[in-house]
């Protein structure tokens, strides 16, 4: 394992267990105990510094638990990789700006309109979203 990686996780376990134990959680003991493991991803890169957040929503929109082994999240290393972030970067933006839980989301909506309008894009809502391709 990576160095740095070692540091993080050495770093994540402990404040895990002691916010755990701050709040008297039944199972601070058994965390505590247990081993993390970081596993080799057949995704993995080590030139991609700029993504981590899209990689970490794919994993949380993607992982259902089971071996890491046989897990796929849709991504493979190499030049179709930089597509498909791309998609999913576009994915996750207009997820989080058209959320509900968004509080300036009338805002965001007026505004993707009139850019919309001043591109003349068709389809129903703000900037045409029938027209975006969602993986």
């Amino acid at each position: 394992m990576d160095a740095a990686y070692e540091k993080f996780k050495i770093n994540s376990e402990y404040i895990i267990v002691e916010y755990l134990k701050s709040i008297g959680h039944v199972k601070a003991p058994n965390t505590e105990a247990s081993k993390v493991v970081v596993p080799e991803l057949r995704w993995g890169t080590r030139r991609n510094f700029i993504d981590c957040g899209v990689f970490v929503m794919r994993h949380m929109e993607t992982y259902a638990g089971g071996s890491v082994n046989r897990w796929d999240c849709g991504l493979v290393e190499g030049r179709s990789q930089k597509f498909t972030l791309n998609k999913l970067r576009k994915k996750y933006a207009i997820k989080l700006l058209f959320s509900d839980e968004n509080k300036q989301k009338a805002k965001v909506q007026f505004y993707s309109g009139c850019y919309a309008t001043s591109l003349n894009v068709s389809g129903s809502g703000a900037l045409g979203l029938n027209n975006v391709v969602l993986l």
